[in-house]
């Protein structure tokens, strides 16, 4: 077996430590340099064990696991996953407050995610996707305009790409994501279809909560948006079900209302 078997075989595993599969892939790589299937899989370790440090060692390790990232991505551009986690550091990386910072950035996301997608990659691509063209087809018409201007080649998706997007995350994991299903309804409700959203709505609400305190924000999210739409809806009690596999990137607070 070799290293990227061992380390796929270890992930597997929640109690085996990510430190210690962090160390296995650094070690690889400096046997192995330029080996895109490693260096994808140290990128993703180092961004994983980056997460549980310090704000500052966060910001470090991202921007390593990014250079690392798009390492792999233009060693083996045809390969969908070394994409896929250049997709999901920068859109963790996403904290910029000018117009022009955040549209650079999100231009980069989407080339990253949609080549992800194109080359058949895994479901997450297509609600990550999702989640970028929704942030940048919910800009104010003004921003949009301002966009265009910064950024004259911008891609600037619409609320029907975001659509498309989370179906088709649906069409490979059905009812698998509770923050996909709200943004199925949440897209509906901006394009005026509030009979659909308020059908994807009631399948939110039914299904079992996996996250903790990211389900309550949800939940609040859910109930505010049934209530623009005149929805009678109640949280169903559901309690806590373990998640078989957590989304790397499931990040309520990157949903507005609507």
């Amino acid at each position: 077996m070799n290293v990227v078997q061992q380390v796929d075989a270890l992930y597997k595993d929640p109690g085996f430590s990510r430190r210690k599969i962090l160390a296995m892939l650094r070690d690889a790589n400096q046997a192995t340099p330029n080996d895109p299937d490693i260096l994808w899989r140290y990128a993703q370790a180092l961004f994983t064990v980056g997460k549980m440090s310090s704000a500052n060692t966060q910001a470090e390790t991202a921007n390593e696991a990014l250079e690392i990232a798009r390492q792999a991505a233009l060693l083996a551009p045809e390969n969908p996953t070394t994409h896929k986690w250049v997709g999901i550091i920068l859109y963790d990386m996403d904290h910029f407050d000018d117009l022009r910072s955040k549209l650079m950035h999100a231009q980069s996301m989407l080339v990253h995610l949609k080549r992800a997608c194109d080359l058949g990659g895994d479901a997450e691509c297509f609600h990550l996707l999702g989640l970028v063209s929704l942030s940048i087809a919910s800009l104010p018409w003004r921003k949009r305009v301002a966009a265009k201007a910064l950024v004259p080649n911008a891609i600037l998706p619409t609320f029907d790409d975001a659509l498309a997007s989370f179906e088709a995350f649906e069409a490979h994991e059905p009812k698998s994501n509770r923050l996909n299903v709200f943004c199925i309804a949440q897209v509906l409700a901006k394009l005026k279809r509030p009979a659909e959203a308020k059908a994807w709505l009631e399948i939110c609400n039914a299904m079992v909560r996996t996250r903790g305190d990211k389900e309550k924000k949800l939940d609040s999210l859910v109930l505010a948006l049934a209530k623009s739409l005149s929805l009678p809806l109640r949280p169903c009690p559901h309690p806590l079900s373990p998640r078989k596999k957590e989304p790397v990137v499931n990040n309520v607070a990157a949903v507005e209302l609507v």
